[in-house]
């Protein structure tokens, strides 16, 4: 997680985050926490290489402590820079994982320890998601690369403001639609909780590599046919644009996953 202001943006969004999601596999759909804490530090290509560096360097070090034991996050690169995901049970354990990662900085030389990446990072930014169980879709028996692929597609969905209780309709009857057509390929839909670009909603779905991803999607649109895809172009009548990112799972970047 970047350092610089974190501790600040943290107390802004817990004071803002009224009481009530990314990198997981679909197979884990039913014991996942429901809210997530995605932490960016927004890095320029030319920065990335020696950025890994120095993080590894640090991680390294908090591995070795007990301390640092604690601690549970996966990371993902992408065009953004890096992302570390921290699964939450509920905004208590956030509190508490704040400062369990506070105390294994302090036990391998305080905030300093960071400053090697820190000035490799352009900016930093954090937003709270949630699963969002009854909109996502999870295949009885998933391709290979459901199962095994690095790659994180994720489709950004940023809706029409008044507009969420259609576009999650829409996608219930689309995820009933795939069981009811046995589709290997599942998706999971997270919701935004902050940020200043809301409603957002995230459909993050796993690929061997952006072509198989696309590859794939071809595949399955012809699978579901015509009804599929107007449901699919009702949902684009819902919003104000949809993007398109990849990332890739870093284990060598997470901790405790």
């Amino acid at each position: 997680m970047h350092r610089k202001g974190i501790w600040v943006l943290l107390i802004v969004l817990l004071a803002g985050l009224a009481p009530a999601a990314w990198a997981e596999s679909h197979e884990e759909a039913a014991a996942a926490p429901s809210l997530f804490f995605i932490w960016t530090d927004h890095v320029t290509v030319a920065h990335a290489a020696a950025y890994e560096a120095e993080t590894k360097k640090v991680l390294a070090k908090l591995a070795a402590t007990d301390e640092g034991k604690k601690l549970s996050f996966s990371s993902l690169s992408g065009p953004a820079g890096y992302s570390y995901v921290l699964p939450l049970a509920d905004m208590a354990d956030f509190s508490k994982k704040s400062q369990e990662f506070m105390a294994a900085t302090l036990a391998v030389g305080g905030m300093e320890v960071w400053d090697a990446a820190n000035r490799l990072t352009d900016h930093g930014s954090g937003q709270f998601f949630v699963l969002r169980p009854g909109l996502s879709y999870t295949p009885a028996e998933p391709r290979e690369a459901e199962k095994t692929g690095q790659i994180r597609a994720h489709d950004w969905w940023y809706v029409r403001t008044g507009h969420e209780p259609a576009i999650e309709k829409i996608a219930s009857e689309l995820a009933a639609s795939y069981a009811e057509n046995n589709i290997d390929t599942g998706w999971r839909v997270y919701q935004a909780v902050t940020g200043d670009d809301l409603p957002l909603y995230v459909v993050s779905s796993a690929a061997t590599d952006p072509a198989d991803h696309y590859a794939n999607e071809a595949r399955v649109g012809g699978l579901m046919g015509e009804a599929a895809q107007k449901l699919i172009q009702e949902a684009l009548s819902h919003t104000r644009r949809v993007e398109t990112t990849f990332a890739r799972m870093r284990p060598d970047m997470s901790m405790g996953m």
